[in-house]
């Protein structure tokens, strides 16, 4: 008997659905939530790496970073932007090793595509790219600001990289 019984339990369990167990997440997991996207990006910033979209070499002396000749980044309009345009601000310097090479270049810049005006780069020393954006290019969440450099001292030079500007901060600003 005790036979038969076991194995009438056995056949009950086994027509009955499977068991579902409900979903615990483990308390101990973390979740990362992806960083908001800024108008204003710190090149030594780890944060703000994500928006650093190519032609930046790592960050040094958590503060700045070599560009090439061609780089670009992704950046939030600043709210209003749309309706009354931004200025672009990049801060940057050309250290003195590389002034012989790279003063009296010239910085070309587009956002979303719109050819801003140039910017031609002093000597050496700390200087700040500033040019209004029309509003027409910061519509939507996220524009592309590309930059492209007349002048950049090619590999072999100075360490072996191709180096544009020594870029520490890019961002919008009101007008």
């Amino acid at each position: 008997m005790p036979r038969i019984a076991l194995s009438l339990i056995l056949l009950a369990a086994a027509a009955l659905p499977g068991c579902q167990r409900k979903f615990r997440p483990d308390p101990m997991a973390t979740i990362e939530e992806p960083e908001e996207l800024k108008s204003s990006i710190a090149m030594g910033d780890p944060r703000d790496a994500a928006q650093l979209l190519h032609g930046f070499y790592d960050a040094e002396q958590n503060s700045w970073r070599w560009s090439m000749r061609r780089f670009g980044v992704s950046l939030r309009p600043p709210a209003g932007a749309a309706r009354a345009g931004a200025n672009l601000c990049m801060t940057f310097t050309i250290p003195p090793p590389a002034a012989p090479a790279m003063a009296g270049g010239e910085i070309s810049a587009t956002v979303s595509g719109v050819q801003l005006e140039p910017f031609r780069a002093g000597g050496a020393g700390e200087q700040e790219y500033k040019v209004g954006v029309p509003r027409e290019a910061l519509a939507g969440e996220a524009v592309t600001v590309e930059f492209e450099l007349s002048k950049a001292i090619p590999p072999g030079g100075l360490d072996g990289r191709e180096l544009g500007l020594v870029v520490s901060s890019i961002r919008f600003a009101e007008p």
